[in-house]
């Protein structure tokens, strides 16, 4: 057998084995797999658009802007075509596994192009079986979905960093729109690419502007239905949602110090007579609740800011980098493996992404890699930073993991 026989062959096997562990882990204790927070609120916005044909969330009695539409309507989808109930959300998880299977044949072709064979394949092993994403299917999380998708648009935007064409721009803007659909935090990545793009001159402004202009009426043509129900609910212009005040509330308590009410130390002051009002007599309203969040988080800034500002600046600054970096625990889930066990796996395969990244930092991968990780991190140094949020940057590390593994064992 050749090689790419040798290669084809394993990701076959790969694949069906990834099929079956986790197919294995949720037969043996599918109640872990559940965890009561935003799954929940997932699972019930599906129920009530096949139901009442309407995006509620949680307890929201009017139409909702907490949440963006696209995995809520992907659920509702086989709640029409099983009926509501455990077997759908069964069939939900196996399609989970396929996307996160789908974006792992990504990643080793994106690797295979920059760097071989057996780089590709690796990167591929490392996307499926990976503790940090082996699970990740079996939740019931926008993970899966917007791994799927950001990858695919990250796969495009290197191309277009390569070559910029017309068609990798409308292909690469296409997948932007259904990414911004399931999660928006990936908003700014096209404007950082683009402005880069013509800094550095690998396209001249007047391309920059057309391509700009392109990008946005695309973007536009997918969120207009979006657009239009919000404006008619709501009578103003939301773009994604209306639920940032929550993240950017909890986001104003340091890290290390608990996110729950009450805190470990009195660092959440006194709501207004407003916010017990919006919180007491308007919990109907989500969108209520956010403005109030919204005023909280600010106040609760300066509250922290006046007692301790050199704690405020660790925590806004390398505090939140490395929460957002750190191991995801996804509730104790994983069988047969210890949390030491997980944050030791975790953080050496950082390091070794790190390695590689730094020894092939000329390349557009990585350029690109970089662009495309500044974005993301720059929402979540502002919001509330989670491991689980960084999944899909983790995602894209794999190769430069698998390009140190493998200089090391030559090195041997």
């Amino acid at each position: 057998m050749s090689q790419k026989s040798y290669a084809h062959l394993t990701i076959i096997l790969s694949m069906l084995g990834y099929l079956c562990l986790d197919t294995f882990f949720y037969t043996m204790h599918p109640q872990r797999y559940f965890s009561g927070f935003d799954d929940l609120g997932y699972i019930m916005t599906a129920q009530n658009i096949v139901l009442h044909h309407m995006i509620l969330f949680l307890g929201d009695t009017r139409p909702s802007v907490y949440v963006m539409p696209g995995y809520p309507l992907w659920i509702a989808l086989f709640y029409e075509l099983f009926g509501i109930g455990r077997d759908a959300l069964w069939i939900v998880r196996t399609s989970q596994m396929f996307m996160m299977i789908g974006s792992a044949l990504i990643m080793y072709r994106l690797a295979k192009k920059s760097f071989g064979q057996l780089i590709g394949v690796l990167a591929f092993e490392a996307c499926l079986f990976l503790p940090d994403f082996v699970l990740t299917p079996l939740f019931l999380y926008t993970e899966s979905i917007f791994i799927l998708l950001s990858t695919a648009t990250f796969y495009m935007a290197t191309l277009l960093y390569e070559r910029p064409t017309k068609k990798c721009m409308v292909i690469f803007t296409v997948l932007l729109g259904f990414s911004l659909l399931v999660r928006p935090t990936i908003a700014i990545f096209p404007a950082v690419l683009l402005l880069w793009m013509a800094i550095s001159r690998r396209v001249v402004w007047k391309i920059f502007f057309a391509y700009a202009g392109i990008g946005m009426v695309l973007c536009s043509l997918l969120l207009t239905p979006w657009w239009i129900r919000n404006a008619t609910l709501y009578h103003t212009f939301i773009p994604f949602t209306s639920s940032s005040g929550n993240p950017l509330l909890y986001g104003t308590f340091p890290i290390g110090y608990s996110t729950k009410f009450p805190a470990k130390e009195p660092t959440f002051i006194v709501m207004t007579e407003r916010e017990k009002h919006l919180f007491q007599k308007d919990m109907s309203s989500l969108y209520a609740r956010d403005q109030a969040d919204r005023q909280m988080a600010v106040r609760n800034f300066r509250y922290e800011w006046d007692k301790n500002p050199l704690r405020v600046m660790a925590s806004y600054t390398i505090g939140k980098f490395i929460n957002f970096y750190t191991t995801m625990d996804w509730f104790g889930s994983f069988p047969r493996i210890t949390r030491i066990q997980r944050i030791l796996l975790h953080w050496t395969f950082l390091f070794l992404a790190v390695l590689g990244l730094i020894k092939y930092r000329k390349i557009a991968y990585v350029q690109v890699f970089f662009l495309y990780a500044l974005s993301t991190q720059v929402v979540y140094q502002v919001y509330l930073s989670m491991a689980r949020y960084a999944l899909p940057v983790e995602f894209l590390l794999t190769p430069f993991a698998a390009l140190t593994l493998v200089r090391l064992v030559k090195a041997l």
